[in-house]
């Protein structure tokens, strides 16, 4: 027999006897002419005995074991009973007429070539298709005028209960250490007072370093871990507007790389020592002991979410660890043969001064990061004098609004950021993201090392500083090496940094590339984007779909 396609009957078109009347609460049942008990529908083989519709508790033809059936643990195929239009004045004819007509139907369906069967198409057994079919209604709800037609955010809130914001710092271990001299690397410590920086003798003995992370995510972590590497010359706070969003969905966290934001900063005196040191490959140690030692019941699974130099590292991490990986995305990232950047080179420039020489060299550099900020954006007017702080404060006094105020001349630039900043910008260079190559380029990228994993790249429309053209090449890198769950998309309206231009657009396409790739049980709740033209219904739907995974699973 057919499968059953239920349909709603508001009008009682159905009806199994002359008084009954269809409700909306009602279920139509087949039953045994003989003993009067329910035919439950994955089991009826035969129509000879069954005369007769009767009403159970919600209108889901045959889905229900009958009681012969009660408790067992799984079901075999199940074939609901189809309905047919009768009059609500249907008589006993014109049951029998409807159940000849099924008959007939079944015997035709008997009838098929094996050839027949094989060509027929393969019925989908997703989590939304039976619920689905039983309660069509709910693809359909009224708009509420109240709730309007602009997204509501507030709906994914109620997925993760106890909502909160943590920020902290750990201990990791950093690879770069092996490269560095015993009292060859010091920490920077700011003297704003007088307008200069100290450093403070680091032992060698301790080859660890202290990474800044913020988390967002429920009581109950719920979803895949997704962790937010930022870009330069930023801090994780760059990836607030989207984690935030995301954080309703998944577990996150997004972390400050080593010498930057609120992490350690660490000045290496030998030039030769810091290129070595602070080479991409590097950054991946600490990362892979942070996911282990703050979520041990991950087992080191996450989604990597990056921009910019974080994408580089992300490269590299990639090749080293692709165990690790549920997925991989990437935002405008620094790829291939993008570098030389004059806005950043012009810090990596200064990183031989000698110390006044350097202060002097700096004078203006927080002129020059905010010109820096303004132009990775295809918005100027995205970035205003608040959040410019969250961007600056690693580099410059922002405390505007400390007791016995302040001015131009007590807010101060933090010249040991700057310096270090300076000294991670030296190693740049388009080699560092080629492919490896034994002679030609040992220092680049293992590409061949990194398995098939999801994989999508994002990038700004308007990026004048990374070539949105590099996500075309990224192709052919990741075609030639076999990885085939490469996607790549294009972010309207944006720039380098895409995610201050669109943190909604972004946002939307990190959720849906997890669904789409990790299955939609590995999200929180329904996801319906976050932005766009919105019908009304959507905490109605939304319910309506939670109702069908709780049935479903």
């Amino acid at each position: 027999m057919r499968r059953f396609e239920p349909q709603v009957d508001p009008r009682g078109l159905f009806a199994a006897s002359k008084t009954d009347e269809w409700s909306k609460d009602s279920e139509w049942r087949v039953v045994d002419a003989k003993t009067g008990n329910p035919v439950c529908g994955h089991t009826l083989d035969s129509l000879a005995s069954i005369t007769a519709y009767v009403k159970q508790s919600s209108f889901v033809p045959g889905s229900r074991p009958c009681p012969s059936c009660e408790g067992e643990e799984e079901e075999e195929e199940r074939k609901p009973v189809e309905l047919a239009r009768v009059e609500s004045s249907s008589s006993l004819a014109s049951i029998d007429a409807l159940l000849d007509s099924m008959q007939e139907e079944e015997e035709e369906e008997e009838s098929k070539t094996d050839s027949e069967q094989e060509m027929a198409p393969v019925e989908s057994h997703s989590r939304l298709s039976e619920r689905a079919m039983e309660d069509y209604g709910g693809f359909s709800f009224p708009p509420d005028p109240i709730s309007g037609h602009a997204p509501m955010l507030d709906i994914y809130k109620a997925y993760v209960p106890g909502w909160k914001v943590e920020e902290g710092t750990i201990r990791l271990v950093w690879d770069g250490f092996a490269h560095i001299s015993p009292g060859g690397a010091k920490e920077v410590v700011e003297d704003q007072a007088n307008n200069t920086f100290h450093l403070r003798p680091r032992s060698h003995d301790d080859q660890k370093v202290t990474i800044a992370y913020t988390k967002m995510n429920g009581v109950t972590r719920t979803g895949p871990l997704v962790l937010f590497l930022h870009g330069v010359p930023t801090n994780r706070r760059q990836w607030y507007p989207v984690q935030r969003m995301v954080s309703w969905f998944c577990d996150t966290i997004s972390i400050d790389m080593l010498g930057m934001g609120e992490s350690e900063k660490l000045i290496i005196k030998d030039r030769k020592e810091s290129h070595k040191a602070w080479a991409w490959q590097n950054d991946v140690s600490y990362i892979h002991d942070l996911v282990r030692k703050l979520y041990p019941e991950r087992k080191g699974k996450f989604v990597a979410v990056t921009d910019d130099w974080g994408g580089g590292i992300f490269f590299a991490y990639a090749a080293a660890h692709p165990e690790d990986l549920l997925a991989q995305i990437y935002l405008d990232p620094i790829a291939l043969d993008g570098y030389p950047v004059s806005e950043i080179q012009t810090f990596g420039r200064t990183s031989d001064m000698p110390k006044k020489a350097f202060i002097a060299a700096m004078g203006a550099s927080d002129q020059t990061l905010v010109q820096i900020f303004k132009t990775m954006v295809y918005d100027p007017n995205k970035f205003n004098q608040y959040n410019l702080r969250d961007i600056k404060f690693p580099y410059v006094d922002v405390d505007y609004e400390r007791p016995g105020g302040a001015d131009s001349t007590t807010l101060r630039l933090k010249y040991g950021a700057l310096r270090v900043l300076a000294q991670r910008a030296a190693i740049l260079s388009p080699s560092l993201l080629l492919p490896w190559h034994p002679s030609l380029n040992p220092g680049g990228i293992p590409y061949h090392k990194v398995v098939d994993v999801p994989t999508l790249v994002m990038w700004g429309e308007y990026d004048n500083m990374m070539p949105a053209q590099q996500r075309q090449r990224l192709f052919y890198v990741y075609r030639n090496l076999g990885i085939g769950r490469y996607q790549s998309t294009e972010v309207p309206r944006a720039g380098h940094f895409a995610a201050e231009d669109q943190p909604e657009k972004v946002a939307g396409v990190l959720v849906e590339f997890i669904r789409n790739h990790l299955g939609e049980e590995a999200l929180a709740g329904p996801f319906l984007g976050f932005d766009g033209i919105w019908k009304g219904d959507e905490e109605e739907f939304v319910r309506f779909l939670q109702r069908t995974w709780a049935h479903a699973s």
